[in-house]
This record gives structure tokens, C-alpha cells and sequence, in this order.
């Protein structure tokens, strides 16, 4: 069976990054670190979303990038997330 709505990306990490992707994609059992990369987006994005979910007419990148912007605080600040 092949995978569809598959889009090919490049990511460039330095070599610490790249070795826990790589660690992490064997932990959990996936053949590539692209796969691991997708749940970290889709674990992180699940977090970050409003509970009751976006109405239409919302602009969601507003609201992500204000998250992604206290996320950046926090680990600067050493608080982790």
C-alpha cells in the first residue's frame, strides 16, 4: 500500500539533532526520521491547539505564532516544554 498526501521536504540540524531523530525513530519503531519528525509536529501542534478547535473566519497562524513565541521564551528562559 502506498502512502499518499506525502510531501518531500529538507531539513538541515546540526549533528546532535540529527543522531536523537535518528534515536527516536528507532525507539518508536519508524523506518525514517522524516516519520519522526511528523509525530514531533503533530504531538507539538496538539499541545499548542485551542481546546474547542479553530471557528471558521479564525486565523490560526495569529494564534501559533503568539504560541510559538512563548515556547521560544520559555526554553530561553530554561523552562523546557
Amino acid at each position: 500500500m502506498k502512502d499518499k498526501n506525502k510531501r518531500r521536504i529538507s531539513i538541515l540540524v546540526t549533528a546532535q539533532p540529527a543522531y536523537n531523530l535518528r534515536r527516536l525513530a528507532d525507539l518508536a519503531g519508524y523506518h525514517e526520521p522524516g516519520m519522526m519528525v511528523d509525530k514531533l509536529v503533530r504531538d507539538r501542534l496538539k499541545l499548542i491547539r485551542p481546546a474547542g478547535g479553530f471557528h471558521k473566519g479564525y486565523d490560526a497562524s495569529v494564534y501559533y505564532l503568539d504560541e510559538f513565541a512563548k515556547l521560544k521564551t520559555d526554553a530561553k528562559n530554561g523552562k523546557g516544554g
